[in-house]
């Protein structure tokens, strides 16, 4: 993650996870009408997710890359998204639930600095 916040704005406290990613510009409207607490800030090359869960963060940013890269469009993902709910609900197991399905952008100098001098 590049930054975690929790939020105590609503009447609930919610969970807001953010990472490193650059979207194609041509998704920007796409990624304004996904929804499903997901903030795209593409001048800052970031994605945000907010909601009550880390687990349910994770599936929105999954499913929000998809959305940016083409291989979903949005009413597919929100379907998806409410479908991987109930089976997590449940106590089913879903990849979109569990992690990242997609490397967070990273700039190569920070890239440099994290490998230090030397190293690949």
């Amino acid at each position: 993650w590049k930054r975690i916040a929790v939020r105590r704005d609503e009447p609930d406290a919610y969970l807001e996870q953010t990472v490193s990613y650059r979207a194609p510009r041509a998704a920007a409207a796409a990624l304004r009408g996904f929804g499903l607490g997901v903030r795209a800030d593409l001048a800052g090359d970031e994605l945000t997710a907010a909601s009550r869960d880390e687990s349910l963060n994770r599936l929105a940013l999954n499913l929000a890359v998809e959305v940016a890269d083409g291989r979903r469009g949005i009413g597919e993902a929100r379907e998806f998204y409410a479908e991987t709910v109930r089976f997590g609900a449940s106590g089913r197991a879903s990849p979109y639930l569990e992690g990242l399905l997609f490397r967070p952008y990273r700039p190569a100098a920070q890239d440099r600095r994290r490998r230090g001098i030397g190293y690949p």
